[in-house]
């Protein structure tokens, strides 16, 4: 359950066929933290607080969506005098706890990126701390979890030698064999070091259609910019792919957190309409123009953002309008995801997948790469001797139907 209790409502099980339109109300804690948003963009008026706001739930909910430090200076510039001393306290808090966070991923980017220029490895930084420097003006203006670093895939080993080197080593606690049965169908492998900082290193995405995710890695380290973030310039995502990454990437994770979809309107209200154009243009290339429209249309609804006129077919539109609802459903309300490795999170991810994609082919393909998908935490449910490490994708089908088996038996008896 999510901030201030309520209604069990599971990740993206929305009534699809309602239009755009007809969603329900938002509750006030929501529409608050939405005209904050809309004054942080200027999109909209200054916002003003209603007496009975649960509080609690406000903070709590700014704190998930990933904007409490990001919003909280607009807020104490603007309604400090107004929300109680004990919210602003707990999200001042929260925003220290942000810029300090950074602070120690920027010392990690300052080394990496020394590294990466000494063994003259091709990278790109991805979202994280460039972005927060591009579209907020601070490196502390972003929620920044990890460092996300893509490399061409042929270079991929020596990039993590040189991360090794470092302190960094993988996460998952597999064999190499079992990470390289993982890294077929994900593209990025989680590192960490005894400090606590984390590097995503990645060679693609898990983008859905994989030939999506192969475009895009291709056009990200094809368009990398200079970006001056810590006391150096680093290669980051801000020309005209910056879009259709984000859209890909919040898309891909259903947008269910507000601070992916700030960035998109962040960007969107700051660039010239020939970068627009250019974004546009670039997510057609990329097969991702629906992801991006549906970025636009959510930014336009919920945040006030004037975006470009987009000439479509009306089933299209109408397409775009009933993810942007689920979307905001997802996103919005007193109910979080559950997690991640739960079967209720990956049938509702596959929902969505489906919705999203394009064709009977486009379908299918997301089926069979779900089906086959091997997940680390599946391999150390079930460990092969390394003559067999071969089979997980086949093993996958077969734990998953009896999962669903299992968890059926248990609704039927009640178990």
């Amino acid at each position: 359950r999510g901030p201030g209790g309520g209604r069990d409502r599971r990740m993206l099980q929305a009534d699809i066929h309602r239009t755009a339109g007809s969603a329900a109300a938002l509750d006030p804690e929501d529409a608050f933290i939405l005209s904050c948003a809309r004054g942080f963009l200027g999109t909209g008026d200054r916002p003003s607080a209603a007496r009975d706001l649960r509080w609690r739930v406000v903070t709590e909910r700014l704190r998930w969506h990933g904007l409490h430090g990001t919003l909280y200076p607009f807020l104490s510039r603007e309604l400090g005098a107004v929300i109680p001393s004990e919210a602003m306290v707990e999200l001042g808090v929260g925003a220290r706890l942000q810029a300090a966070r950074n602070l120690k991923l920027a010392e990690a980017m300052r080394e990496v990126t020394r590294a990466f220029r000494e063994a003259e490895l091709e990278y790109v930084i991805l979202k994280g701390l460039p972005l927060a420097q591009a579209a907020y003006g601070t490196i502390a203006g972003r929620r920044a979890r990890d460092l996300d670093l893509l490399v061409r895939p042929e270079n991929f080993e020596d990039a993590r030698g040189v991360l090794a080197d470092l302190g960094f080593t993988p996460t998952w606690n597999l064999d190499a064999a079992s990470e390289r049965c993982v890294l077929r169908f994900t593209g990025d492998i989680p590192l960490a070091r005894g400090d606590g900082t984390l590097i995503e290193l990645h060679r693609g995405f898990s983008f859905n259609p994989p030939k999506v995710a192969a475009a895009c890695a291709r056009l990200l380290l094809r368009d990398a910019r200079p970006v001056a973030a810590c006391g150096m310039e680093v290669p980051a995502v801000v020309g005209p792919a910056a879009l259709p990454y984000l859209c890909l990437h919040g898309s891909h994770h259903a947008w269910f957190r507000l601070f992916w979809l700030l960035d998109v309107a962040t960007i969107t209200l700051r660039a010239r309409e020939e970068n627009v154009a250019a974004a546009w243009t670039a997510a057609r290339r990329l097969g991702a123009d629906r992801h991006l429209a549906l970025g636009w249309c959510l930014a336009s609804e919920l945040f006030g953002v004037t975006v470009p006129t987009i000439a479509r077919p009306a089933t299209e539109g109408r397409r775009i309008g009933r993810l942007a609802h689920l979307a905001r459903t997802n996103a919005l309300g007193d109910a979080q995801p559950t997690h991640t490795g739960s079967l209720a999170r990956r049938v509702a991810g596959l929902s969505w997948a489906l919705r999203l994609v394009r064709g009977p082919l486009g379908m299918l393909g997301i089926v069979g790469r779900y089906i086959v998908s091997v997940q680390p935490e599946e391999i150390r449910a079930t460990r092969l001797p390394p003559a067999l490490k071969w089979t997980y994708p086949a093993i996958r089908p077969i734990r998953l139907l009896a999962r669903l088996v299992t968890k059926g038996g248990r609704q039927l008896f009640g178990g």
